[in-house]
């Protein structure tokens, strides 16, 4: 029987993973990822907050300049960029249309630049935001309030172009006849049995109750 022999086998050696590397390789593309996201939601926050100023802004430039229609669009022109200009700008243009009469209308359209901030990291600096708004100025059909004053219509302050005149002080005469003179007068349709305490009440609050133009 031959002698038994003892055998011994090569030793095995584990090959080394680079799994850490994949780990690190992972981690990066997903801190970019999330600082991307970052920047699109800082950025487009930002970005939006500026248009809605924009839109603010041209949306008091328009009202402002309604204030001066329908008769004189150079003075709407100035109160928009006024406006505007309080409210940090962006105002492009005013324009005026008809609507109900000539030029009772104003459209104010706008650009303003708002700045990037962690989108500039992938080369935008900034985006431009517009903004348009609209105003109509009204025409009266009826009254409330009426002061119970009549004056001739051939005052020199009921003369002025264009119609109708603001802000200047003026002298009525109630003893005059003829241009510059007024009358106290009744504006219920009760035709002389108006008394003292209703005039005096017209005089301080106007006559509660709806005239019509003319």
């Amino acid at each position: 029987m031959p002698p038994l022999q003892a055998s011994r086998s090569a030793p095995r050696f584990a090959t080394p993973t680079r799994e850490s590397g994949q780990v690190a390789v992972l981690f990066l593309v997903f801190l970019v990822v999330m600082l991307g996201s970052a920047a699109v939601a800082i950025d487009v926050g930002s970005w939006y907050r500026a248009d809605r100023a924009l839109q603010s802004t041209s949306d008091a430039s328009a009202l402002a300049a309604a204030q001066a229609l329908p008769y004189d669009t150079a003075g709407a022109s100035a109160l928009a960029s006024e406006y505007a200009t309080k409210n940090g700008g962006g105002v492009d243009s005013v324009e005026f249309s008809d609507e109900v009469v000539a030029n009772d209308t104003v459209v104010v359209t706008g650009t303003r630049e708002a700045p990037g901030f962690f989108t500039k990291l992938f080369g935008v600096d900034s985006v431009e935001v517009h903004a348009r708004a609209a105003a109509r100025s009204g025409t009266l059909s009826e009254a409330r309030w009426a002061a119970p004053f009549g004056v001739d219509e051939q005052h020199e302050m009921l003369q002025c172009e264009p119609l109708p005149c603001f802000g200047e002080d003026t002298t009525l005469e109630l003893d005059k006849v003829g241009p510059g003179a007024f009358r106290i007068v009744n504006i219920d349709g009760s035709h002389g049995g108006t008394g003292p305490p209703i005039l005096a009440d017209w005089i301080e609050n106007g006559f509660d109750g709806y005239m019509p133009l003319g």
